[in-house]
């Protein structure tokens, strides 16, 4: 018998076996400690300081925005500083 009938014969054995299924989850929460909420935790706080930092952002870019697009803007602007 040649090496790759054998190598079918393997494949074809290993295509009609089950593999069991394993759940691990449950037991590594237990082993870590964590219950609940407690996961996601640290998570709300780091989204919460990106939100803080990204707000500024936000208003800053709206206002370079507006002038960048409405050139007029910036020299009437520079128009009324002259005049005081």
């Amino acid at each position: 018998m040649n090496e790759v009938e054998i190598l079918r014969k393997l494949a074809a054995a290993a295509a009609r076996e089950r593999v069991p299924g394993v759940d691990v989850v449950g037991e590594v929460i237990r082993t870590i400690g964590v219950t609940g909420d407690d996961v996601y935790r640290p998570l709300a706080w780091v989204a919460g300081f990106s939100l803080a930092a990204a707000l500024p952002m936000v208003v800053l870019a709206y206002n370079n925005l507006e002038a960048l697009t409405d050139p007029l803007q910036e020299m009437f602007f520079a128009f009324a500083w002259m005049t005081l």
